[in-house]
């Protein structure tokens, strides 16, 4: 029988206590986030989703003694639009690289290259369109799937729950709709 230890919550710095806090509070805060991180980079890039999320935090250690945040933001949501956009980054250069389909075909199962080109253009798709949607609709999504809870939402949009709720799922609807996603 195993024993589940429970941890201490863990409240994310400010820009300044992570300077202050140096290599500890940058570890802990990498320990932390990370695998979240690196799940939602996942959605993105498949199995590179760690190399991602190292990307991001070495970045992030070479900013760190410049960086300033707008006004409300918070390390957290931060790290989590860091790892959309170089996610996105990454598939542009897949997509715009001299590595053509001839050269996905020849490995030996095209079901999983199929699968993966799929998966990119879905992926490209998904981002196009979320474009499209009004912007408290796209911005309460995008937190959402950096796994920000309906409260931390509101709290970050400065509306009810309820509101959080509803442009979540009116955000969906549309997406799939856009997308002819089941």
């Amino acid at each position: 029988m195993s024993v589940e230890i429970e941890k201490e919550p863990y409240e994310i710095p400010t820009v300044e206590e992570l300077r202050k806090g140096g290599m500890k509070a940058f570890g802990d805060l990498y320990e932390a986030l990370s695998p979240n991180l690196t799940q939602y980079g996942e959605l993105f890039v498949r199995d590179e989703g760690r190399d991602l999320v190292n990307d991001v935090f070495i970045r992030l250690g070479h900013k760190l003694p410049t960086l300033e945040l707008k006004e409300g933001a918070d390390l957290r949501s931060y790290l989590f639009v860091s790892v959309r956009n170089a996610a996105v980054s990454q598939l542009r250069k897949t997509r715009n690289s001299e590595v053509g389909l001839e050269a996905l075909e020849d490995r030996e199962d095209s079901s999983d290259v199929e699968k993966t080109v799929g998966d990119i253009i879905f992926i490209g798709a998904l981002f196009e369109e979320a474009r499209n949607l009004p912007p408290r609709q796209r911005e309460a999504l995008l937190l959402r799937a950096g796994e920000f809870t309906e409260r931390e939402i509101a709290g970050k949009m400065g509306i009810s729950q309820g509101a959080v709720k509803s442009h979540i799922s009116r955000g969906r609807e549309r997406l799939k709709a856009k997308i002819n996603y089941p």
